[in-house]
């Protein structure tokens, strides 16, 4: 039982920690150039890391750390370029296809992908089309269809419902307001 206990204890610290690193290292790219280049001022002064950390007002205990060896290694305080495949689709290309779908909204894939590939340059799949689409936020890409007040009055009354005095749709969806 103690050993479980110690055990469950330790899983949760290290965890705990894990998270912890991950949150520094993500809270080390929001810091700017001129408070990287003050680290590095700082530390030729002799100060120590944590000294560092409370001067400048960083989040992590380690970030000051990162940005002086990342400066050591690369001569800069620049970011390192992020490594992977380039986008095929551009800023242009995307505004352009937001363009495409504000159109008309209820264009298919196929069919947005063919309009796109007639006037861009570029050929591009139905896939990275949909993988475009839905990192500028559109998660569907067809308009839901409204029914009309008068046919959804005749659904009511042909179950002989009143649509005012009942409260949901013999169907089951929402009566409209």
């Amino acid at each position: 039982m103690f050993e479980h206990t110690l055990k469950c204890y330790f899983t949760f610290h290290y965890v705990t920690f894990l998270h912890s690193v991950a949150i520094e290292f993500s809270a080390m790219g929001k810091i700017s150039q001129e408070q990287r280049k003050r680290v590095d001022i700082l530390k030729e002064l002799g100060f120590t890391y944590e000294k560092i950390r409370e001067k400048l007002q960083l989040k992590g205990r380690s970030s000051a750390y990162y940005v002086y060896k990342n400066y050591l290694k690369n001569g800069n305080f620049h970011d390192a370029k992020l490594s992977g495949r380039p986008l095929k689709l551009n800023d242009r290309d995307r505004r352009q296809l937001q363009l495409c779908l504000l159109r008309n909204n209820k264009t298919s894939i196929a069919k947005l992908s063919a309009i796109f590939n007639s006037f861009s340059d570029k050929t591009v799949s139905q896939m990275t089309i949909r993988r475009a689409l839905y990192r500028m936020g559109y998660k569907g890409r067809a308009a839901a269809k409204k029914i009309f007040l008068k046919y959804q009055q005749e659904d009511y009354e042909q179950h002989g419902l009143n649509s005012v005095d009942t409260e949901r749709h013999p169907t089951g969806k929402n009566r409209v307001q």
